[in-house]
């Protein structure tokens, strides 16, 4: 799927989601979305499971998006308090 429509998928449970914020977290290496041979952005089921995580810890659960970059687990959902 291209990027509008991954914006529109999120925007169903992230009305904040954007193609600049979905490029931001793509420049800030959060996700690596292919490219086709023209240089869109390809991104597949994976990459929005994964944005939806991003969202959700920032809008959801208040991290900042250091904390996520810092904290691969977060994204992962291996967290444990131990």
């Amino acid at each position: 799927m291209n990027i509008g429509q991954v914006v529109k998928e999120l925007k169903k449970d992230y009305p904040s989601a954007s193609i600049s914020r979905v490029r931001f977290l793509e420049k800030e290496g959060l996700i690596k979305p292919k490219r086709s041979k023209g240089g869109t952005r390809i991104f597949t089921n994976k990459d929005l499971k994964k944005l939806d995580k991003i969202l959700d810890l920032q809008e959801n659960q208040f991290y900042s998006l250091k904390a996520i970059k810092n904290n691969p687990k977060l994204l992962t959902g291996n967290t444990s308090n131990s």
